[in-house]
């Protein structure tokens, strides 16, 4: 067994302090970023620091300390026990009437005594092994308890530290390399990291899990290892064939990390044909359809999806969310708020907000035409209530399509009105267009909402 003590130079036992001023000492010799290039610093400083992991932790260096004197103790007994070396036999004192040395006879031991012995013997081996491998695996235990508790207070740097400890004193924990993997995955963007503890732990664990293959396929999937990705995601199919949730799951992954997206169709097909059909597959498959650009068919599941849904109204907003944060295709978002504004044509308060959402959305994504077309009708069904703040946002999108003098037309009414905002090049440019228009409005019916646009 490696002495942790001897790593960083220190005699047995010596004091937490001493080990951490050593470890200092030598960090700074062996550190991989004072020697570059240098595999041996490299592997120097691993060693020093699982040391040091040990050591400075005091329980860690306390149950440490306790199987060293065990192992030690024993060694020091064994060699206190040895019969002392003959002296020289230039020195030794001759007797003249001594007999002269006889060998004693030779007793054949029974063989059965010997195979005894050498059963004591293994099985004491065995029984040290054992002993200090238990001492091993409860340390590990302990750092990945550790561990967990970090990462629950999303503490990832120290949960990383403990798990390190886990791993290093039992190699064979394979919830530690799925829970440092899922570290670097999620919290660090280490996918490289990630996919070699995924690969790790699914090579210890005693137990397969379709999830494991899951997180790794969708590791691979990120790293673009299709053929892979493809694999682990069937083992997962495999191993879990009537789990609706993880065939979501792995659906996601062929659509979202692979862009196969009619493998991710197939298989939400088969779980619509499968289940009682429900507002996630359909929201689910209609991003596929989006992703992969059929619209129509993606815009009908999203309105399918909505009939399954006890409110509505709040599944569109949690959907015009995710399309505009996450799918990010304005175009998309447009055509499905034009079908929903379609359906509710009766609900002339519900459609102008819609028609505001999606004028937004155009004028973001800089289509000026068919934001204009979106303010005139807004415009045209507006009462005296925000119809100043529409005239400015008209005027804004003139000025970006390049036609200034109706951009300066409609920034004046928009003052007029009482729009307070300022900007500085329809500030500018459009001064004399507002004293003209409050020269020629003299007459009640001569105001902007009353005039034809």
């Amino acid at each position: 067994m490696e002495n942790l003590y001897q790593i960083l130079g220190l005699p047995d036992f010596a004091s937490t302090e001493e080990v951490k001023k050593s470890f200092k000492r030598l960090a700074l010799l062996y550190h991989p970023d004072r020697n570059p290039n240098s595999l041996t610093a490299e592997e120097t400083f691993k060693v020093i620091n699982k040391a040091y992991q040990i050591l400075s932790d005091p329980e860690t260096k306390h149950r440490y300390d306790l199987l060293l004197l065990y192992v030690y103790g024993k060694a020091t007994q064994a060699e206190t026990d040895e019969t002392p070396a003959h002296r020289d036999p230039r020195y030794r004192r001759r007797n003249p009437y001594r007999r002269p040395y006889q060998a004693a006879p030779v007793v054949e031991k029974d063989s059965l005594s010997n195979t005894q012995a050498t059963l004591i013997s293994v099985g004491a081996i065995l029984y040290i092994f054992l002993f200090v491998n238990s001492i091993y695996n409860f340390i590990g235990q302990n750092f990945y308890s550790r561990a967990t508790e970090a990462y629950q207070k999303q503490q990832y740097e120290d949960a990383i530290k403990y798990l390190n400890g886990a791993i290093g004193y039992d190699p064979s924990l394979a919830n530690a390399y799925f829970l440092r993997a899922q570290i670097y995955a999620e919290n660090f963007s280490l996918p490289k990291d990630a996919l070699e503890d995924y690969s790790k732990g699914i090579e210890t664990t005693s137990i397969f899990k379709s999830e494991y293959f899951l997180w790794r396929g969708r590791t691979n999937g990120k790293l673009q290892n299709k053929n892979e990705a493809h694999q682990d995601f069937q083992t997962a199919l495999f191993l879990s064939s009537d789990d609706m949730q993880l065939a979501s799951q792995v659906a996601k992954g062929y659509s979202l990390d692979l862009n196969a997206y009619k493998d991710a169709i197939d298989i939400y097909n088969s779980l619509l044909s499968k289940n009682k059909p429900n507002y996630d597959l359909y929201r689910e498959r209609g991003i596929t359809y989006a992703l992969a650009g059929e619209y129509q068919d993606a815009i009908a599941d999203f309105k399918a999806g909505f009939r399954q849904h006890q409110n509505s109204d709040k599944a569109l907003h949690e959907l015009l969310s995710f399309c505009e944060t996450e799918l990010k295709k304005p175009d998309f978002t447009a055509a499905l708020l034009e079908a929903i504004i379609a359906e509710n044509k009766e609900d002339v308060e519900k459609t102008q907000k819609l028609r505001v959402q999606k004028a937004i959305i155009l004028y973001q994504s800089k289509s000026y035409s068919a934001t204009l077309s979106e303010l005139n009708t807004l415009i045209a069904q507006q009462s005296k209530g925000e119809v100043d703040s529409l005239y400015a946002w008209r005027a804004k999108t003139l000025l970006e399509m390049g036609e200034s003098a109706k951009a300066c037309e409609d920034w004046a009414k928009a003052r007029f009105l009482g729009y307070k905002a300022k900007h500085p090049t329809l500030d500018f440019f459009c001064e004399e267009s507002l004293k003209d228009l409050v020269v020629s409005q003299n007459e009640p019916e001569n105001l902007p909402e009353n005039r034809k646009n």
